[in-house]
Formats: C-alpha cells, sequence, structure tokens
C-alpha cells in the first residue's frame, strides 16, 4: 500500500483526467451541433479523445500506481467525466443559436470577397 500523499496524487491524477475527458467530449458535442458536422467526424473525434484519455489513464496507473489496477482506477475518472460533460454541455447549449449565427456571418462576410473590398481598403 502506498502512503496518504501518493494516494491523494493519485486521485488528483484521475480527477483531472476525468474532468479533461468530460470537458473534450462535451466540447465536440458543441462543436458538431453549431456546425451540424457528420457523423464519421464527429465519431473519430469523439474516438480520439476518448483514445487519447485512455493512454493517459493507462500511463498514470503504470507510473504512479506501478501497473496494479483496481476498480477504484477507472471509476473515479468515470464518474468525474460524466459530471463535467454534463455541467458543460448545460453550460453550453444555450449558446448553440448564438455561435451558428455568428459561424453565419463569418461564412457571408467571407463569401465575394466583402473584407478585401470594403474592410482592407
Amino acid at each position: 500500500m502506498t502512503d496518504a500523499a501518493s494516494q491523494f496524487l493519485i486521485l488528483i491524477c484521475l480527477t483531472a483526467i476525468g474532468a479533461g475527458t468530460g470537458s473534450a467530449l462535451a466540447l465536440v458535442n458543441f462543436a458538431d451541433r453549431c456546425i451540424n458536422g457528420r457523423f464519421f467526424f464527429r465519431f473519430i473525434a469523439e474516438f480520439s479523445v476518448i483514445v487519447g484519455f485512455g493512454a493517459l489513464l493507462w500511463l498514470t496507473i503504470l507510473t504512479l500506481c506501478h501497473g496494479q489496477i483496481r476498480a477504484f482506477y477507472l471509476v473515479t475518472p468515470t464518474v468525474f467525466g460524466a459530471i463535467f460533460a454534463i455541467c458543460i454541455s448545460k453550460l453550453l447549449i444555450p449558446r448553440v443559436c448564438a455561435a451558428k449565427k455568428a459561424l453565419n456571418r463569418f461564412v457571408s462576410a467571407h463569401s465575394n470577397g466583402f473584407i478585401a473590398k470594403y474592410i482592407l481598403k
């Protein structure tokens, strides 16, 4: 068994991994809703997030826990990931309409050389 300081460090690392995963998944969901992306691109984005943070989790388990896998090491990031995904999604979902409008203004400003004609002169 490890001492209290290393257990606390392990807990902090697992919590940060879960929080990062949940936040990244919420941002992928927000971006997909804003640009009405394709299913394949959303799958690739979510897959890369999960694989990246899974590799980080495995690296943390190998280095800090000496390769000993316990249910606690998998439950902690999952719970914090779900909590952060829900919280960040609740913050971002009301802003989807405004983001779509801003994206449409950006696209229309770049069509027909509007920026080059009127702003850059």
